[in-house]
């Protein structure tokens, strides 16, 4: 086939829809539901899934949005043969390459993921409510510090769509899957970059509130092999989203109109 496979590795809070709403042939893609391995979802369910999808003969583009880019350098460390390119946007870094936190607008929730104590638990179940009751609020509340181009993307009634289907999927379907992802995120994986042996394109805005562009810039020096950076001026993190999937269909989604 012309064009590898995408196999796209969603966010959390995230749910498939983070690339089928933004993807123009959502055919074109394949979008597992992370949260959907199993409560105690780890590596060995990441890379399960991923197995169900890819073969060596046709290596596979993967994709990682957000801490779905931990996701995805864990799948491709581990299964080098059936990986052959590599795209994070707006990647989350392991917090051990710098000083993160205090840049970014979902710290709270990380430093209680870091206790491991039950106050992640309590946080979700309210959020949770939050979502159930008053879901307008808890969405200006996540945006509250983003920047002007991804408050103006979150008004639109496609993102909003996105946007609940990926706190309904946290929040009140696989909770429990959700708080797991985050405890691995925040626990030290940074052994696992060492492993990856495909080029990596990292697409960043530079007014990313969620995820500081200096992660970008982190990943790219710690990675074995030189790492390219796509920087999006203006950009936060789901607009940064939206343009490089906008940007990465474009060959596979001309080709179907070619040949369609």
């Amino acid at each position: 086939m012309p064009h590898a496979p995408y196999y796209f590795c969603h966010g959390i809070p995230g749910s498939p829809t983070d690339a089928k709403a933004l993807w123009p042939d959502p055919e074109k893609i394949h979008a597992p539901n992370l949260l959907d391995a199993g409560d105690i979802t780890g590596p060995e369910t990441w890379i399960a899934q991923f197995d169900r999808f890819a073969t060596a003969d046709a290596p596979v583009h993967l994709i990682g949005f957000s801490i779905g880019a931990m996701v995805a350098l864990h799948i491709a460390a581990a299964q080098p043969e059936k990986v052959g390119q590599i795209t994070l946007i707006s990647a989350a870094a392991p917090l051990q390459l710098g000083d993160f936190l205090r840049q970014m607008a979902g710290a709270p929730v990380f430093k209680l993921a870091q206790k491991q104590g039950p106050g992640l638990g309590l946080l979700t179940k309210a959020q949770g409510s939050m979502l159930r009751y008053t879901p307008e609020f808890l969405l200006r509340q996540l945006f509250a510090k983003a920047g002007v181009a991804e408050k103006d993307w979150a008004a639109q009634p496609d993102a909003r769509r996105l946007l609940l289907a990926a706190l309904r999927a946290a929040y009140h379907d696989y909770p429990n899957a959700y708080k797991a992802l985050l405890r691995h995120y925040v626990s030290d994986w940074t052994g696992v970059l060492a492993e990856v042996k495909a080029p990596v394109t990292l697409w960043h805005g530079d007014r990313d509130t969620w995820a500081p562009i200096v992660m970008a810039e982190a990943l790219r020096s710690t990675l074995p092999h030189e790492a390219e950076i796509q920087r999006v001026h203006g950009g936060g993190h789901y607009s940064t989203l939206q343009t490089a999937c906008e940007t990465l269909s474009a060959p596979l989604f001309s080709l179907s109109l070619q040949t369609g």
